[in-house]
């Protein structure tokens, strides 16, 4: 039976989001309802007694603290994870005290987080514990540390207690954080479940076997293909820091000889404490965003990216930028096309410091670059006209110029939208469907599939998406079990021997993702005719 769900955000563009990161009923979950606020999360709490809410803290009528209060009182009520931005941190301790089971941060959402959690209060909810009083070290570390990546905590000295509780201890006062960044990300978010699972396990793996030789590391996920390894030189290493860089560099060819993944490693150091660890993940993903703008042999120090100083965000800005990638990232040429005008005309009366017009500047790029990299292209060929790296942003002097190079990349994004749609009209999403459909039965990756029709992964997983509303690994396991339910209802093959037809060598999987995709095992399946 599916676990029911209510989302409750007064953000619509959020609800859509957040019921299109997962195949919800593969996963054994199902949204019952869908709320803009905290009293209509209640109506349907009521009308559907689903197992989980999840809601938003800050809404119109009656918020996410109000709607707990008043759950509080229920002899029958859903477990409760909030929702929340970074500066929330309050509401979510009082969340956390009023009885929600988790939190989840808006800005790291990703599905294997989402899952994550939502597996994670299943078990609690079966277990009866509110809270994981005697969670292994291992959980209670990997809370510790997101905690500390997304400055979640009131004050330094609570988070040192947390990290000393966590077991996180270095031999010497400095410490590093390596952020690492796969530049292949559909490999993780077209594969499927085990895979990647198996691809972030061995990523964790790895870098925990090339650190520990000479640090004292810790690691944790981050977003979608990002590695968080926060490391301190052993002590009879101490006064060797070059051991950092080659471990980095190391690290690095390792991960593309074993995993062929190629990664991006950006470092940020600081002091062995809750304020220097804090420190080093912050340059170290400052770093990150700026590769775009710098030559890079896979291994980035703050200290080498670190000529943009921070200055204060325009929030008009931000939104402009944020809808320009959304239309980048689902190929939407017009509403792309929009955000730059918008983006320009507000650049021209937001009067801007000279400082935070190079910091958007450079933000801008590397947002747009971050877009591009998903289709396998890079700034230079994607950007002919209008790239420039970090020291040529600075050479902008004036709003005027700086309106002046974003129309220029205005034209080369126009260019590359031109060059997709000519992709588009050779029907290359219908070729892939056609493969998938002839060779399911095979063991085939999205690259391969890629590679065939001479078009990039990235693309090919951004236009299949675009088009079927599922990635490389929800369509062909469609594919897969549809033609094992035709088995099912015309044959009378054994079930071990309809999973391996169907690509599922291990019967097991093949009848755990049959059920999460029908509610039934396949013998109930074919035993009630095939009526799912």
């Amino acid at each position: 039976m599916n676990c029911r769900i209510v989302i409750a955000d007064d953000d619509a563009m959020l609800r859509i989001g957040l019921k299109a990161m997962l195949p919800w009923t593969q996963y054994g979950y199902q949204i019952v309802g869908e709320a803009q606020n905290g009293r209509e999360a209640l109506e349907l709490c009521r009308k559907y007694q689903p197992d989980i809410l999840l809601t938003d803290m800050k809404m119109p009528e009656t918020d996410g603290l109000e709607v707990l209060r008043t759950l509080a009182s229920w002899p029958q009520k859903p477990a409760v994870i909030v929702l929340s931005g970074y500066d929330e941190f309050s509401l979510v301790r009082e969340a956390m005290r009023l009885g929600a089971l988790d939190y989840l941060l808006k800005l790291e959402l990703s599905p294997s987080r989402l899952l994550q959690c939502l597996q994670t209060v299943q078990q609690k909810m079966s277990r009866g514990q509110p809270e994981e009083q005697g969670a292994p070290a291992a959980i209670s570390r990997e809370r510790v540390l997101r905690n500390l990546i997304s400055h979640f905590y009131v004050t330094d000295a609570e988070m040192d207690e947390a990290l000393q509780r966590a077991g996180v201890r270095f031999e010497t006062d400095e410490a590093y954080c390596m952020l690492l960044h796969a530049g292949d990300w559909f490999r993780f978010e077209d594969a499927d479940e085990g895979e990647t699972h198996t691809l972030q396990y061995s990523m964790e793996n790895i870098a925990m076997e090339i650190a520990s030789g000479c640090m004292t590391a810790y690691c944790v996920s981050g977003k979608t293909g990002e590695l968080y390894l926060f490391a301190g030189l052993k002590a009879q290493y101490a006064d060797r820091p070059a051991l950092i860089r080659r471990t980095a560099y190391r690290l690095r060819d390792i991960l593309r000889q074993y995993l062929d993944i190629n990664c991006v490693i950006a470092i940020g150091s600081g002091t062995a404490d809750a304020a220097g660890l804090s420190r080093a993940a912050g340059q170290a993903a400052e770093a990150m965003r700026r590769r775009f703008c710098l030559p890079t042999d896979g291994v980035l120090w703050w200290r080498d990216v670190s000529l943009l100083q921070p200055v204060s965000h325009n929030a008009a800005i931000t939104r402009c930028s944020s809808e320009l990638y959304a239309g980048l990232n689902t190929l939407d040429w017009e509403r792309t096309e929009r955000a730059f005008d918008t983006l320009t005309e507000t650049l021209a009366h937001a009067q801007l410091s000279h400082a935070g017009m190079l910091q958007a500047a450079a933000e801008l790029q590397n947002g747009v670059c971050e877009c591009l990299e998903r289709y396998g292209r890079t700034a230079r060929q994607a950007l002919s006209h209008s790239y420039r790296d970090l020291r040529e942003i600075l050479t902008l002097n004036s709003a005027s110029d700086c309106i002046a190079w974003i129309k220029s990349m205005q034209e080369d994004i126009a260019l590359f939208f031109s060059l997709e749609e000519q992709n588009a009209a050779n029907d290359v999403v219908q070729q892939a469907i056609n493969i998938m459909e002839k060779r399911f039965a095979q063991p085939f990756s999205l690259r391969e599939l890629a590679d065939e029709l001479q078009i990039s992964p990235g693309y090919l997983s951004v236009r299949l998406k675009k088009q079927t509303g599922m990635n490389f690994s929800e369509y062909l396991m469609q594919i897969r079990l549809r033609k094992a339910q035709r088995m099912l209802r015309t044959t009378d093959k054994r079930i071990v021997d309809i999973a391996a037809q169907a690509g599922y060598p291990d019967q097991f999987y093949f009848s755990r993702l049959f059920k999460r995709a029908t509610g039934m095992t396949p013998s109930e399946y074919r035993k009630q005719g095939g009526d799912a």
